[in-house]
């Protein structure tokens, strides 16, 4: 409660104290520079500070699927895994891919959607900076690998090259950073064939705080995703635009993410001793409860929220 009373009022919260940390403040913005997500290694050690945890952390308080991105639930009691699902089926269905043609996936996480995209029989190639997730991926998926149907790359968006029928990418952005937001779209233009279909998940910020965001690194950036830097929608839709790709469908849910971290929260409570088990300290674990709470209370709020857009590349 006292987190989503924070975000209610987190203008009038920053413009006070504000007032009293410029300093500090000033300190963080260099710091989060520092940490830039440069194609040479940056982006490289940004990635490993968050998803090379261990696939085993993972694991404890994921549902089945892995998934570590919003949900898209029917209901609010419906089981996880299932709105997890059919969070990964919409956007599939939004690129509308058929039999053999060619998908890239930028930021493959655990590999769900691949496995998805496989069940379809299309060919998938994903691009992740975490060798633990690769790891993962290659294993789940090891007889598509074998058979060339599939393929996990530890690589950079950025180094990437080749022409596909589609192109997806879930809450992959917000790890971008923004020097990097047009280099992204631009790379993503030229990958995709004329005529193909590039669908993102991605969360966002509230225009109104986004300027004193930018300026003041939030906990999250400090401590959670080193470089990352959320977007307002309209950023989001004009950054498409310039790269030659149309909006053809939106859909925001911001509600639904709420509901998927209050389900994490719950699997990471019950999980604590196993977390520790790992070899985890509890100044962790509190951190990451707090990460938790922290982001549910901004979807809640509505200072931030998360959008599925389908774009075509005329």
């Amino acid at each position: 409660m006292f987190l989503l009373l924070a975000r209610h009022n987190e203008s009038a919260w920053h413009q006070e104290v504000g007032k009293a940390t410029a300093f500090y403040r000033r300190w963080l913005q260099w710091y989060h520079q520092k940490r830039d997500n440069t194609a040479e290694g940056g982006s490289r050690k940004n990635i490993a500070a968050h998803y090379d945890l261990g696939n085993d952390f993972y694991k404890l308080w994921l549902d089945e699927t892995l998934s570590y991105s919003a949900a898209l639930f029917s209901h609010p009691d419906e089981p996880l895994v299932v709105a997890q699902k059919r969070k990964v089926t919409r956007l599939l269905d939004q690129l509308a891919l058929k039999p053999n043609q060619s998908l890239l996936e930028i930021g493959c996480g655990w590999g769900e959607l691949m496995q998805q995209a496989l069940d379809k029989q299309v060919k998938v190639t994903a691009l992740t900076r975490s060798s633990e997730q690769q790891r993962l991926v290659q294993e789940r998926l090891a007889p598509a690998i074998e058979s060339k149907q599939a393929a996990v790359l530890l690589q950079d968006y950025r180094h990437h090259h080749g022409r596909y029928d589609a192109i997806v990418s879930v809450e992959m952005f917000e790890a971008v950073g923004e020097k990097w937001w047009s280099v992204y779209f631009d790379k993503v233009a030229s990958l995709l064939k004329v005529n193909g279909r590039f669908a993102m998940q991605s969360i966002s910020i509230h225009p109104s705080l986004f300027d004193n965001y930018r300026k003041h690194p939030d906990f999250i950036q400090r401590y959670i995703f080193p470089g990352g830097m959320l977007p307002t929608p309209e950023k989001l839709l004009e950054l498409a635009e310039k790269a030659g790709l149309t909006l053809v469908d939106r859909l925001d849910f911001g509600q639904d993410y709420a509901l998927t971290l209050r389900r994490w929260q719950q699997s990471f409570e019950r999980q604590r001793p196993a977390i520790h088990e790992l070899g985890i300290d509890e100044s962790f674990y509190r951190r990451w409860h707090y990460y938790l709470a922290y982001c549910e209370a901004g979807f809640k709020a509505g200072s931030i929220d998360v959008h599925q857009l389908t774009f075509v590349k005329a």
